[in-house]
């Protein structure tokens, strides 16, 4: 609820590995874990092209595993600094195009300075200290692949008031 992303910028380039590291600041209200699932954030970045085109931003790492609530940061990412870094996550899927952040306990508000993901760049062309980008986020909830009735717990024995 309220996620805020700001203050991303381009913070270290290594042309030669082939990589850039975004930094960013993040918060939203109400976020949990519990025994079955989480909700977190998705977050992805774009860049202006030198013809105006926003394009996708491809993340240089994926995590090892499927997702597991725990954190799988892959190396030079990180969940930043503030009061519940500990106890954040981040799972990058197969796709590179973007990363789960999310709480591996408890809940409660987040907010975190300095989250930072890496940058595929190796087949980019333009002056990358001077390009523009932009970070964006959904909030989120992970279920599981298994079944389960949508709404309450208790499948038709629940209360009326679910779904």
């Amino acid at each position: 609820m309220n996620l805020n992303l700001r203050n991303y910028k381009v913070a270290e380039v290594d042309k030669g590995k082939g990589f850039a590291k975004v930094i960013f600041d993040v918060s939203w209200g109400e976020a949990w874990k519990n025994s079955i699932n989480c909700d977190g954030v998705y977050i992805f970045g774009k860049y202006k092209d030198k013809n105006g085109l926003w394009k996708h931003i491809n993340l240089l790492l994926k995590s090892d595993e499927v997702f597991n609530y725990e954190d799988q940061s892959p190396g030079s990412f990180s969940v930043g600094e503030g009061g519940v870094a500990a106890d954040m996550g981040i799972w990058v899927p197969d796709t590179n195009k973007g990363f789960f952040l999310f709480r591996t306990k408890d809940e409660g508000d987040v907010s975190l300075t300095g989250v930072t993901f890496q940058w595929d760049i190796s087949e980019f062309e333009e002056d990358i200290e001077n390009v523009e980008i932009k970070v964006f986020g959904l909030e989120m909830v992970y279920i599981p692949e298994e079944k389960h009735y949508v709404g309450d717990p208790l499948g038709t024995e629940g209360p009326t008031n679910c779904l």
